[in-house]
């Protein structure tokens, strides 16, 4: 039982008591006799102890602590208390053993603290705790609100904190802007949060490049030729220089390739279920009792990816050979050779191609 002091009513000793198992009460606003045992030691304190180092010029916390600890075993415990007519050493030592023993200095330091809420700071993984920045780990830098557990007199430790079960996740650190002042950044393992998030920002600009890509189509003959040579003959659409990812960016975003580059990795590759469902009945539905199969949509929308994933795996079944065949190149040719009024369709159908 407590009085209604700051001190007894602060949040880090409401969350120890607490943390600890221990029951706290406090009396009625200005009724000192409800709890009459410790202001009666105060008053022992304050009459005897502090009289005595009253004189002390050179008086230290530590200094204090012994005194005090001196004072208790040599004079009050072995003072003969008037009402009850024996010590209270005695009196403790006569009455059933009820303690318990006493937590660690280090986990008595973990108990005594607070618990708040902090919001993330994307642009360098910081948060503000009174008056003053922290790290955030990169591992929890997909954290958008953290917890973090600290005391208030003490900023020295400050742990980051699971908000679902309370388990301490690490240890977070002042930020030191002068170790972070020569522009060096390591590089960034990958999220899944971070993974979705630039995976529709990357394929929301590369439908924005593929879209301008079309407009130009329409617009222009010469672009549109570039356009097919790129398409058909590299075997992919090459987005412009503008939208090309720069390593900084795929260390931002925690990625290893750019998602929309032709090399890309057939590994890397995200098949949707429509394109698994198309492979796999290519692989075991028409190779096996034929017929034909074509793939269209817009520009940018991947169908020669699907043709390359597709492709990679009728490479893997045995007694079956891939080929390509570039049309495009082959209308050219065809045009070039038969100069005349046919166009290059109308000599492929003479020619019996």
């Amino acid at each position: 039982m407590t009085d209604n002091g700051a001190a007894m009513l602060a949040e880090e000793t409401v969350n120890g008591l607490a943390t600890l198992g221990i029951l706290h009460q406090t009396t009625l606003p200005y009724s000192p006799y409800q709890n009459a045992k410790q202001e009666s030691f105060w008053g022992r304190v304050e009459g005897r102890l502090m009289a005595m180092l009253e004189g002390e010029a050179s008086l230290t916390l530590d200094l204090l602590n012994q005194a005090t600890q001196a004072w208790v075993e040599q004079e009050y415990h072995r003072t003969l208390h008037s009402e009850l007519g024996a010590t209270p050493l005695a009196r403790y030592l006569a009455g059933p053993n009820v303690h318990r023993a006493c937590p660690s200095t280090a986990e008595l330091a973990a108990a005594f603290r607070v618990e708040v809420a902090r919001r993330q700071r994307r642009s360098d993984g910081t948060v503000s705790l009174e008056g003053q920045r922290f790290e955030i780990p990169a591992a929890f830098r997909h954290l958008g609100q953290v917890q973090l557990r600290y005391a208030r007199w003490d900023l020295s430790r400050v742990d980051l904190v699971d908000a679902r079960c309370g388990a301490v996740l690490c240890p977070v650190r002042p930020l030191d802007k002068s170790a972070n002042a020569d522009g060096q950044r390591r590089g960034l393992t990958p999220t899944h949060a971070n993974a979705r998030r630039s995976f529709a920002a990357s394929r929301h600009r590369d439908r924005a490049a593929a879209e301008a890509a079309s407009r130009r189509l329409r617009r222009d003959r010469p672009a549109a030729r570039l356009f097919a040579h790129r398409l058909f003959v590299h075997g992919g659409f090459t987005p412009p220089p503008g939208t090309r990812m720069n390593q900084k960016l795929l260390a931002l975003y925690g990625l290893k390739w750019n998602p929309f580059t032709p090399e890309l990795p057939s590994e890397a590759i995200y098949v949707p279920p429509r394109i698994e469902n198309f492979c796999w009945r290519i692989e075991h539905a028409q190779i096996r009792e034929g017929g034909f199969a074509m793939i269209h949509g817009d520009p940018g929308t991947g169908k020669s990816v699907a043709l390359r994933l597709l492709a990679e795996r009728l490479a893997r079944l045995p007694d079956v050979t891939v080929g390509a065949i570039n049309l495009a190149r082959i209308l050219h040719e065809y045009s070039r050779a038969l100069a005349g009024p046919l166009s290059a369709l109308e000599s492929l159908a003479q020619s019996g191609v």
